[in-house]
């Protein structure tokens, strides 16, 4: 049964490890860059996320598309 499997990591060598991953047969299809920023607030902090997600899309015999959303 295939499943999805997400992973949150922090990575000192981006490009090692996405060689590493695919030499395992992982394909990657989106990534998402992330912002944060904190504000101070009377009771607690206020989180703004600015996200930036690329998607990559394959169709048999047509290649890959990348789209930014």
């Amino acid at each position: 049964m295939k499943r999805n499997i997400k992973i949150k990591a922090r990575v000192a060598d981006y490009g090692r490890m996405k060689s590493l991953l695919n030499a395992l047969g992982v394909k990657e299809c989106q990534s998402m860059t992330q912002l944060d920023t904190f504000f101070q607030c009377k009771v607690g902090r206020l989180k703004l996320r600015i996200l930036r997600i690329s998607l990559q899309l394959a169709r048999r015999g047509r290649g890959i598309r990348s789209h930014a959303i």
